[in-house]
């Protein structure tokens, strides 16, 4: 079987909404040998960051901020 890798672009790790759903995505994705690499733009909150720890993912913050033009410049070097 072919690995996969897929991308997930979060704002924070805050243990609400997008976060608790992408979760939960991740669990069924590793079950069927699917990667997730996750991508913060925010460092706070990290409610969720233990839980995706133990399960071996791979996470990347920006730490864009949440004022002034630099928070939607993003670095297209993140993923090589």
């Amino acid at each position: 079987m072919n690995s996969k890798t897929v991308l997930i672009v979060l704002t924070s790790l805050c243990a609400e909404g997008a976060p608790v759903l992408v979760l939960e995505m991740v669990r069924c994705w590793l079950q069927q040998g699917i990667q997730p690499i996750i991508i913060t733009l925010n460092a706070q909150p990290t409610d969720l960051l233990t839980e995706f720890q133990a399960l071996n993912i791979p996470i990347h913050g920006l730490e864009l901020g949440d004022r002034g033009y630099s928070r939607y410049a993003i670095p297209l070097n993140i993923v090589k």
